[in-house]
């Protein structure tokens, strides 16, 4: 999660967060540049548009599947624009960016309300290293 660390330093908002697995996550390189770019985009729309003063990320392997949230405390918006603004395409592309690695998108949201984005996708390419030995799993 070093890139939400990163982004904790140029922004005046709350960052929390939370790896619910236990040993790390270790992702093929495409899966993981995927990942990495929803979660930026996330970010970033947090910092743009949100005017949140906390946001929430989260990693859990839940059965079969991996889940990265990204939880804000700002205005919300109507979800039945897309988050389409001016130059607004960041959910098209994160959803294709789910689809691309056989997953799921979801976003919560009403004006007023904050956000919660959810990207889950399978986790038969995640791996989790063994806490002492460095060997991993799946």
């Amino acid at each position: 999660m070093e890139l939400a660390e990163r982004w904790r330093q140029g922004v005046q908002v709350e960052l929390e967060l939370e790896i619910q697995h236990e040993p790390p996550l270790v992702l093929p390189h495409d899966e993981a540049t995927q990942v990495l770019r929803v979660l930026g985009e996330s970010l970033q729309n947090v910092a743009r548009h949100a005017r949140a003063r906390s946001v929430r990320v989260g990693l859990a392997r839940e059965g079969d599947q991996v889940r990265l949230s990204v939880e804000d405390d700002g205005c919300g918006f109507d979800p039945e624009r897309d988050g389409r603004g001016p130059g607004g395409f960041g959910l098209s592309i994160m959803r294709a960016r789910a689809s691309r690695l056989g997953g799921t998108l979801e976003v919560r949201t009403a004006p007023g309300q904050g956000t919660c984005l959810e990207l889950r996708w399978p986790a038969h390419e995640a791996l989790w290293l063994e806490a002492m030995g460095g060997e991993a799993s799946s």
